[in-house]
């Protein structure tokens, strides 16, 4: 990217029209652009760095992604295994953390970024993925009750647009959704013994949301 900007110029000249004029050299390394992607303006640097000069701001938008998805893997298959690594990921915290509602670790969370970006897995099949884990971790411990509000609206948002694109992924939603029922309405039965929800009402609101 160390020349983008003067690469853009010289590839947009025509014939018989005046070259355009050079507006700054910009580098940008990428290990500095995460895996969620970046948004930020960027200062211009001239050819000559002994030469300080305005040149002002360019406004970026960056993301990393695989140019080539692994083909020999099914959809179905990468979603298996992506839900296997969360499962891990969760069942950890869920023993080493009593303290722990659903808040995958940073380490944890890179990991599983670059596993969907390798494997080509949109946002709605990662949420599938969280809604089945989640579904079935609720049986164990009360989770944050916001989290998991806003992953269903996401969910139920990507099956009405059309966005979960096998059937069996649609199941697996339902398949938690189920789970789900089951849990909040144990977690409802036994509302005066658990604290989390009697001391925070926003937690209870969003779980009979």
């Amino acid at each position: 990217m160390g020349i983008l900007l003067k690469q853009i110029a010289v590839a947009s000249k025509a014939p018989g029209k005046p070259a355009h004029k050079f507006l700054g050299l910009l580098n940008v390394a990428l290990k500095t652009v995460p895996l969620s992607g970046l948004e930020r303006w960027y200062p211009l640097e001239g050819k000559d760095k002994t030469k300080p000069k305005e040149r002002g701001e360019i406004r970026l938008n960056l993301a990393l992604s695989a140019s080539r998805t692994e083909a020999q893997f099914t959809l179905q298959e990468s979603f298996v295994q992506y839900e296997r690594l969360l499962r891990i990921v969760v069942e950890h915290e869920l023993r080493s953390d009593v303290e722990w509602r659903g808040i995958i670790p940073e380490s944890a969370a890179v990991m599983l970024q670059q596993f969907a970006a390798h494997r080509g897995l949109r946002q709605a099949v990662t949420d599938a993925c969280s809604w089945s884990v989640y579904a079935t971790a609720l049986h164990k411990r009360t989770l944050d009750f916001a989290m998991v509000l806003q992953l269903v609206q996401r969910l139920r948002k990507a099956i009405n647009d059309g966005k979960l694109p096998e059937d069996e992924l649609v199941n697996v939603f339902w398949t938690g959704a189920d789970s789900f029922v089951g849990a909040a309405l144990s977690t409802i039965r036994h509302l005066r013994n658990n604290c989390e929800l009697t001391h925070k009402p926003e937690q209870l609101s969003s779980l009979l949301e």
